[in-house]
């Protein structure tokens, strides 16, 4: 499968790479081996012990390393299909993950208009109409399928994200996927992990000037060689 692309949903704590593009990091275009390579390395993601009561989603993830990039994946996970607004997740995913001191009064309205954005560049990418319901089995999809840690503390945990963004124009249309790298850091706070700017933004001044992991799926033996480590949500 050959993963291509321009645009990617863009999570509400702006990631980084060294590969930037006006609108986010850049997708690559990529061809998964035809042979399968198990990952050397998994990572079981804990689930929340809480749910917002705003928003449904979960919240209250352990003080550890992978109650962080729990957060921060939760936090990019994006699903835009017919019956639901890319806007209004994006706003639930700023409330309940984005940490309180990024946030502002004109915050939402922000994420907002950026959303908004995205779901025209994707429509564009999809040759949809620029307004409207989707189509039936229309859909853009973002979801992290691996991280490797830069940096981690009691506090503070950043990590690069290799993240899958997989698009269908309707029922009878294929899915392309596409992958893309970003760099994200999530601070403890109050008893639970948020989105962090100051992290993000630290984790890219650390990083600036190193190569970034080779991008590759899992399955791929470059996905080991490159340090990666895969996931697994818990049951």
């Amino acid at each position: 499968m050959t993963a291509e692309g321009n645009s990617t949903p863009s999570p509400i704590a702006a990631p980084a790479t060294s590969s930037q593009t006006p609108s986010g990091p850049k997708e690559e275009t990529y061809t998964i081996p035809p042979t399968w390579t198990e990952p050397v390395r998994w990572a079981v993601l804990p689930r929340g012990s809480r749910t917002a009561a705003t928003t449904g989603y979960q919240t209250g993830f352990p003080d550890t390393t992978e109650g962080a990039v729990a957060v921060l994946v939760a936090g990019t996970a994006t699903n835009m299909q017919s019956g639901t607004s890319h806007a209004d997740q994006q706003a639930a995913i700023y409330h309940t993950y984005l940490s309180s001191t990024d946030q502002s009064p004109d915050g939402e309205a922000k994420v907002r208009a950026k959303a908004q954005q995205t779901e025209a560049e994707n429509r564009s990418e999809l040759g949809l109409p620029t307004d409207g319901p989707l189509p039936s089995g229309a859909f853009v999809r973002s979801n992290v399928v691996g991280f490797k840690v830069i940096q981690q503390s009691p506090s503070e945990v950043t990590v690069y994200l290799l993240t899958k963004v997989s698009r269908k124009a309707g029922d009878t249309s294929p899915v392309k996927d596409a992958y893309v790298i970003s760099v994200l850091g999530a601070a403890w706070q109050n008893t639970d992990w948020k989105m962090s700017v100051k992290a993000t933004t630290d984790a890219v001044a650390r990083t600036r000037g190193q190569q970034s992991p080779a991008l590759a799926a899992p399955g791929d033996a470059k996905f080991n060689d490159a340090g990666w480590t895969a996931l697994r949500q818990a049951a």
